[in-house]
């Protein structure tokens, strides 16, 4: 099938009213105390961008086989303030239709790096690569 046929998301369980939020800015700026109504959804200390994601495709997946399952594509909103890149190179070739774009090494450089190596003949050896973006 083409087109989106699922999606999911995630939405931390913690509330902020708006107020209190307003409250500790007016004296930045008193005309936002006018649109101050509702609440905010606050991440909790364990809820860091990964876990909300692994939440959210576990959602998107709920009901479906995923033997059937042809692409997973990420999206976010503040990617373009991403200051570090957290890479898993897989030291094996794989027949694929998607491919994590070419990291520009002028913008970004390597931090850490970490191997694994494969145990057995039929495992994946793979290497975490931590990129940093260039000031």
């Amino acid at each position: 099938m083409v087109g989106v046929t699922s999606y999911g998301g995630y939405i931390p369980r913690y509330r902020l009213s708006r107020m209190v939020i307003v409250q500790n800015m007016a004296w930045y700026f008193p005309v936002i105390m006018a649109v101050a109504g509702g609440e905010k959804s606050v991440a909790n200390w364990d809820e860091d961008s990964i876990s909300m994601a692994v939440a959210a495709a576990y959602d998107c997946m709920a009901g479906k086989d995923r033997k059937k399952l042809d692409g997973v594509y990420f999206a976010s909103t503040t990617m373009p303030f991403a200051d570090r890149l957290m890479v898993t190179h897989i030291h094996r070739e794989f027949t694929a239709d998607t491919y994590f774009p070419p990291i520009d090494q002028e913008e970004w450089y390597v931090s850490e790096e970490e191997d694994h190596i494969a145990r057995d003949p039929d495992g994946i050896s793979f290497t975490y690569i931590t990129y940093l973006r260039r000031k």
